[in-house]
């Protein structure tokens, strides 16, 4: 079981205690008698200051550009979801599985394909689509609320 400890905030309400579980990275707990909110601990300004104090450390070779990418993108995904980016394998997978994993049908797929800006792989005469691409547009809140538009602009 994770250790608690107990937090300072700068905003928090009187008669309310907020504390962080060990095994919730970059998430806070404000216990009260209703129930628990959660908000991200790592502000997103926070993680824009950490890419900029870490990009002179390329040029020296410090750190490689692969490197940077992973630990930018990490932060700025704990500052907005307050969790790090989850771990999902590089492959190509077909419309029919993308389809599945979005929870539409196969021909529903196939009329917002177009407005989606998803990497697509043509081999041969079958296309395939980048997994961590769906995925991230899983976690993409304009899929959920039905605004394709918008998950086409992100």
């Amino acid at each position: 079981m994770p250790c608690k400890t107990l937090v300072s905030v700068r905003n928090y309400a009187p008669g309310k205690k907020v504390d962080r579980d060990d095994g919730d990275l970059g998430v806070e707990k404000m216990g009260n008698s209703q129930g628990a909110e959660f908000r991200p601990v790592l502000r997103p300004a926070t993680a824009k200051l950490v890419a900029r104090l870490l990009a002179p450390l390329l040029d020296p070779g410090l750190i490689t550009a692969d490197e940077y990418r992973t630990i930018t993108s990490t932060l700025n995904h704990i500052a907005r979801h307050g969790s790090p980016l989850p771990t999902v394998p590089r492959k190509l997978i077909r419309a029919q599985e993308a389809a599945e994993l979005l929870g539409i049908s196969y021909s529903g797929f196939r009329e917002i394909e177009s407005k989606l800006s998803i990497r697509r792989r043509v081999i041969g005469k079958s296309v395939r689509y980048y997994l961590p691409e769906i995925v991230e547009l899983i976690e993409s809140e304009a899929l959920v609320k039905g605004d394709v538009d918008s998950a086409a602009d992100s």
